[in-house]
Parts: C-alpha cells; sequence; structure tokens
C-alpha cells in the first residue's frame, strides 16, 4: 500500500507567500496602527474574541499587507525563548486547520499538565531583526490532560482524538504565516515550570496574480512528524522503515517543539523575503495552492522546504 497523507484538502493548504515585483502597484495596503504592537487580546470568555489592548487603537483591516509599514511596527525578540523539546509533553497541541483567511476563525485543541494556559500567535516576519510580531493573545484557558493518541491498526496512523479548547478568532490580523505560543500557566495566571510549545498556522491571502510564491510545504512536516512513534518514513519499537506509518494525519501535534521543521526550514526564508520587500516597498501575499490552484499568471513559485515524494503520498 502506498503511504498518504490523509486530510489531503487541509494538507493543500501547502501555504504560500508571495512577494509581489518592483512594477506591481498592488491594490492598497493596511497602514500601521495607532497601536505600537498591534496585538489584539480575548476578552476573557475563553474563546479568545477579539480586542485591543487597553489604550490602543483597534487593529487595521488586513484585506492586502503593507509590508513595509507591517515590519515598520515593534517585534517582540522574546516570542522564542523556553520553548520545550516536548519529550516531557508538558503542553502540546494542534489547530483543525493549516491555514484560513483573515477573520476566519479556527479551533486549538491542547493537552496540558498545567491547570490552565494561554495561546498567543505570533506572525513571523522581519520587524528589525526581532523576527516576530504578536498579534493576539489569549485569555487563560482551563487545562486538561487529553487522551493519548491512538494508532490504526496496519496503517499505523497516530490520531489525537481530543476535544477543542478554544476558538481562535483571526479578525484584523495580517496575512502571513505565524506560530501560535502555548504557555503553561499556574493558579495565579503565571509561568508554570514546563516550557512552551508551538502550533503553526497560516493566513493566506486571496490573491497571487504577478506575485512570486514561497510554499510552506506542510506535507513535508507532517510527512516527517513522529509524534506518537510513527512518521512515513520509520516508526514502531526498532523506529524503523518496515514498521513506518503508512498514512498520517494533520489531527495530531507535531513533534520536538512544534514548529521544528517550518523554523528550520522555512523562516529564515520568510524574514529574508519581508525584510527586502519592506525595504523596496513590495507587497506580499499568501494563498492556498492545492486547495483551489493557482491563480491566473502567477509568477515562479519557489518551495521554502523539501516536500514529499508524490509516490509516497
Amino acid at each position: 500500500m502506498k503511504a498518504r497523507i490523509s486530510r489531503a484538502a487541509a494538507a493543500a493548504t501547502a501555504v504560500l507567500m508571495l512577494a509581489c515585483v518592483a512594477a506591481c502597484s498592488g491594490g492598497g495596503s493596511p497602514k500601521a496602527s495607532q497601536n505600537p504592537s498591534g496585538a489584539q487580546q480575548s476578552n476573557g470568555d475563553g474563546h479568545g474574541a477579539p480586542g485591543t489592548l487597553p489604550g490602543t487603537s483597534a487593529p487595521a483591516s488586513a484585506s492586502s499587507l503593507d509590508v513595509r509599514a507591517e515590519n515598520a511596527q515593534p517585534g517582540d525578540p522574546a516570542w522564542k525563548n523556553g520553548i520545550d523539546s516536548g519529550d516531557d509533553h508538558g503542553i502540546e497541541g494542534f489547530a483543525d486547520q493549516v491555514g484560513v483567511t483573515s477573520g476566519q476563525s479556527f479551533k486549538l485543541y491542547v493537552s496540558t499538565v498545567a491547570q490552565q494556559f494561554a495561546a498567543t500567535a505570533f506572525r513571523i516576519g522581519y520587524y528589525n531583526g526581532a523576527q516576530g510580531r504578536q498579534i493576539w493573545k489569549s485569555a487563560p484557558t482551563p487545562g486538561r490532560i487529553q487522551p493519548a493518541a491512538a494508532i490504526r491498526p496496519q496503517v499505523n496512523t497516530v490520531t489525537a482524538n481530543w476535544q477543542p479548547s478554544l476558538t481562535v478568532p483571526t479578525a484584523g490580523w495580517p496575512e502571513g504565516s505565524y506560530l501560535i505560543r502555548l504557555d503553561p500557566l499556574g493558579i495565579a495566571g503565571k509561568a508554570g515550570a514546563k516550557g512552551a510549545r508551538f502550533v503553526p498556522i497560516t493566513v493566506r491571502s486571496t490573491s497571487a496574480t504577478d506575485k512570486v510564491v514561497l510554499i510552506n510545504a506542510v506535507t513535508t512536516w507532517q510527512a516527517y512528524n513522529a509524534y506518537g512513534g510513527y512518521d512515513l518514513y520509520s516508526g514502531g519499537p526498532k523506529n524503523d522503515y518496515a514498521n513506518r506509518a503508512r498514512i498520517v494525519s494533520f489531527d495530531r501535534p507535531y513533534d520536538s517543539t512544534g514548529a521544528d521543521r517550518f523554523q528550520t526550514y522555512e523562516q529564515s526564508s520568510i524574514v529574508f523575503t519581508e525584510k527586502l520587500a519592506a525595504e523596496h516597498g513590495l507587497h506580499q501575499h499568501r494563498l492556498p495552492r492545492r486547495e483551489r490552484g493557482l491563480p491566473p499568471h502567477p509568477l515562479p513559485g519557489l518551495p521554502a522546504g523539501q516536500e514529499p515524494n508524490p509516490d509516497r503520498l
């Protein structure tokens, strides 16, 4: 049986980051808001409803992106500090989507030993070297230990049949590649002893005409995701090829930090592209590739990471 990736439509959100050529005039983009960080915050209802930080203005519309204005906003260099390897399962999670458009909500499924946790969305970009900017943060959300992942016999598919923990809104989120940081919290809302983990999500654009396309290789991330003991290339007691998964599912966390392959193979390309776009006044957009197909007349696409062999999908 040939291996393949389940939820192919979701995997199809192999997300694309697009940089417009210098001659592109672009259809207008949101300007930086008066809020220095532009971050949104939950209203405390546990569902991550959109809001604004105290004393700041509402976030700008994100129908199209002004990369220069976006990257002129202050980043948060501490966004990647204190990330856990995931071996202790102190906190881990996944989203029910790999890509959404701005304004489309998604659900987070989180398992943690902590009584509460917080989810914080960081957009990845240049930001004068900080490489991440906080866009949104949830209120403290009740935590719980979710059931162990199930393994489907014969095909070794690992699936986490968890209950949703919260719904994340994306109203006003600029298109781009995001990492949702999951932080365990103590009773008093302080950071817990366990480290944080990431959940990747992409806010895609709705147009790529005359743009250069950079692809987030989400199928690669999942093909090599060994969470639960199996990926498309190895698994089982001996961690060998003979016991590999024949089918893998997006319904499980990523192993390691939760975003190891994104950060290793793609983050630097995104940061570099946004730096060039900001310096030269270009525009960027994101959109799905395999869900809807490429739009008319895109410029050449560049995969940010290696896509798996199609014969194995």
